[in-house]
């Protein structure tokens, strides 16, 4: 077992480590701007140690600056957090993002979710509560511990894939934590590919008795928590962004889900005109502009 450093540069990117961690961390690709810090949490909700990655500006310098008029004249950032999806970790995302933070003023935050399932807490699991970890740990952690407005207003989520179902639903549960939220390649209808990515682990059989497991149900965006986007609507001005490309295995989950908001009439935006396969190469080519989006959604100023 490795500890990792305190310190690390490589090819001009600043890597700390800000405490000692009880694993190897994942590997942090080189990124010539920003500024990458690796942290952890001692989870409550998962009864673990549990990382996360943050990446910020180059501006950060100065909120760690010994001058006092540089300190004071900092200004937060607007906060975006960003969803993996299945089989990945903390640092899958970052090589399609590189330089990001500090080309848009904000800081990006990397939870991470450990093998089979989903962002969601799981009914039969006690040792699987994900969306108690993200939103009651790591977001108020990092709200904490870097300079990330405090008007959850100026927060924004997003996932790929697994990480597009657990940024809607937490979006929804959650409906005053952000200002907008995003989806590439989301599995936003679970029931569709129920069976899939050790989900049986997490929510149980995805049939009981001959009948399709209601909790399947309970935790398709689709069709168990859209309904509560009118009324969080309402109240806020809740921006939403869907993209999927046509050879997405995924496609078909975007199409409901928008088929539903149009029934709903809530207010979206949506990509889906343009070919695209469910892959990282997919990801990467679409989420800067993605991310611009959410970022202009809100900047409030």
């Amino acid at each position: 077992m490795r500890l990792a450093p305190l310190c690390l540069c490589i090819c001009g990117l600043m890597i700390i480590c800000t405490a000692q961690l009880s694993a190897t961390p994942c590997r942090i690709p080189a990124d010539e701007i920003d500024v990458i810090r690796y942290d952890y949490i001692d989870s409550r909700a998962m009864g673990r140690r549990m990382p996360y990655v943050v990446q910020l500006p180059e501006s950060f310098a100065a909120y760690n600056s010994e001058d006092p008029d540089a300190r004071r004249d900092f200004q937060p950032y607007p906060l975006v957090v960003v969803l993996h999806g299945w089989d990945a970790d903390e640092c899958a995302l970052l090589p399609a993002l590189s330089g990001i933070a500090t080309w848009h003023g904000i800081v990006l935050l990397y939870p991470t979710m450990e093998g089979d399932g989903g962002w969601f807490n799981s009914p039969i699991r006690p040792d699987y509560r994900y969306e108690d970890m993200v939103m009651g740990e790591i977001v108020p952690h990092v709200l904490r511990n870097y300079p990330v407005h405090t008007d959850r207003a100026r927060h924004a989520i997003t996932g790929f894939s697994m990480g597009g179902q657990g940024a809607l639903m937490y979006a929804i549960k959650h409906p005053h934590a952000f200002g907008a939220v995003g989806s590439i390649s989301g599995i936003l209808d679970i029931r569709l590919h129920a069976g899939k990515w050790g989900m049986h682990q997490m929510l149980g059989a995805a049939l009981l008795d001959g009948r399709p497991n209601p909790v399947y149900t309970r935790y398709s965006i689709t069709a168990g928590f859209a309904d509560a986007l009118p009324a969080i609507q309402a109240r806020s001005s809740l921006f939403i962004l869907i993209e999927a490309g046509r050879q997405d295995f995924a496609y078909a989950d975007a199409q409901r889900f928008v088929e539903k908001l149009d029934a709903l009439n809530v207010r979206y935006e949506a990509e889906l005109d343009h070919d695209g396969h469910h892959s990282f190469a997919y990801f990467q080519s679409r989420i800067h502009r993605h991310i611009e989006r959410l970022v202009r959604a809100i900047q409030l100023d």
